[in-house]
């Protein structure tokens, strides 16, 4: 679906929220709509316009403000990857072969060093 017709449905979702606020259905359509879409913090704009513009529902939209931030992190830490470690352990072995060449050309001059006085 293009962004156009997300919008499209996410402003049709707020509608309904708009009209039946009381309804909890309404507000989680609204947020499903904008989490299929990518669009949570869209969702956030709106309940936080709510709840700055209008005291009669602004302990409702505080309320679903943090269902936003909850759900937010929730979907974060399912999508969230470990770190690849093999990197890290590349490294390792370069440095450490690194530092066994360097050690070996400190002895070897060393030793010819102390083999021609």
């Amino acid at each position: 679906m293009d962004d156009a017709a997300a919008q499209v449905a996410i402003d049709a979702a707020w509608r309904r929220v708009e009209d039946t606020w009381d309804d909890d259905q309404a507000h989680r359509v609204f947020v499903a709509t904008c989490l299929r879409h990518n669009q949570l913090p869209e969702a956030g704009r709106r309940y936080k316009a709510v709840r700055d513009g209008d005291p009669s529902r602004r302990a409702e939209a505080e309320r679903r403000i943090e269902g936003l931030i909850a759900l937010a992190l929730s979907t974060m830490r399912d999508q969230r990857t470990e770190p690849s470690r093999s990197p890290h352990r590349a490294l390792l072995i370069t440095t450490i072969a690194l530092c066994a060449v360097l050690l070996g050309i400190l002895v070897w001059t060393f030793t010819k060093a102390m083999l021609s006085r």
